[in-house]
């Protein structure tokens, strides 16, 4: 066992058995965090991939969707064919796309040989606000719109451990 963890840094990581080939964790983390809209398309069924693209521009809040293509000059074992033959429309499947859990559960991939790979919408709700919705600083107006008069951030770049770039004249 290993455990996925960005270099350098301390805290949770995600423990997976093949340290050579790890989970794919992008939309499953993603819907983690609280998203409101979570899929993964093919781009070799583009008409199901223009529906997933759609359905995420008309969706209220957050919409991530995860794209697999095929890449054969970094990964040429996967080819278009290995994707054809691995991946399943979550819509045959009746998938629940109102249950948080289930579509984290089925949208992490551990990237085996013979895993089906499933894509689709895995999660979507109408029900939880917004994440603009939820932060006070947005209320009123737009962000770029608001003065930044009596705004300091000093602790909260030396608390990311950011220094201040000096200007020079």
């Amino acid at each position: 066992n290993s455990v996925l963890c960005l270099e350098g840094q301390r805290g949770i990581g995600v423990k997976f058995n093949r340290p050579e080939r790890p989970p794919d964790v992008r939309t499953a983390g993603i819907i983690a965090s609280r998203a409101t809209f979570g899929a993964r398309g093919f781009s070799g069924d583009i008409e199901h991939l223009a529906s997933l693209i759609a359905a995420a521009i008309t969706h209220h809040g957050f919409a991530y969707i995860d794209i697999l293509q095929v890449c054969v000059s970094f990964n040429p074992q996967r080819s278009f064919d290995w994707y054809k033959y691995r991946v399943y429309k979550l819509q045959d499947e009746n998938h629940a796309t109102t249950n948080r859990n289930a579509a984290i559960e089925k949208s992490w991939t551990s990237n085996t040989e013979e895993e089906r790979l499933p894509i689709g919408i895995f999660y979507q709700t109408e029900t939880e606000p917004s994440l603009e919705e939820q932060l006070p600083q947005l209320q009123g107006q737009t962000l770029t719109k608001q003065s930044l008069e009596g705004i300091d951030i000093s602790k909260a770049m030396k608390q990311l451990h950011c220094h201040p770039i000096e200007r020079q004249n």
